[in-house]
């Protein structure tokens, strides 16, 4: 099994991985497009055009922003999350429909999650 299909297997069984997916792909959207919720360059990093929208959607959920929440706050819940993981009271849980379709979603991304991961491992300067 190749360190891709881990992710994959993560992804299919654990519904805290899915949300993690969603705001470390959210991370990587430039700063445009977390305000457009849409996708403006093709790097190679965050969502695809197809996914922005929903993608942003449930990644502003999961760190618990709220609609009138500016970039400056979601940028500081989204750290605090990155940083400390799901906090009860702060964050909010995926379910249902819309956990579903987020792990339907996250699953074309397997690649670059598993890319994100080890650069987060990489100490420092390395």
């Amino acid at each position: 099994m190749s360190t891709v299909d881990i992710v994959r297997a993560s992804l299919s069984n654990n519904d805290r991985a899915v949300e993690k997916a969603m705001v470390l792909l959210y991370a990587c959207q430039t700063a445009d497009e977390k305000a457009t919720k849409t996708t403006r360059v093709t790097n190679g990093m965050g969502f695809t055009s197809s996914d922005a929208r929903k993608g942003s959607y449930y990644a502003r959920w999961v760190i618990g922003c709220r609609r009138e929440d500016d970039e400056a706050q979601t940028a500081a819940k989204m750290r605090d999350y990155l940083t400390h993981g799901f906090r009860e009271g702060i964050n909010r849980r995926l379910s249902g429909n819309f956990l579903q379709d987020a792990r339907h979603r996250s699953m074309k991304y397997a690649g670059q999650l598993l890319r994100i991961s080890e650069a987060m491992r990489k100490p420092e300067g390395a």
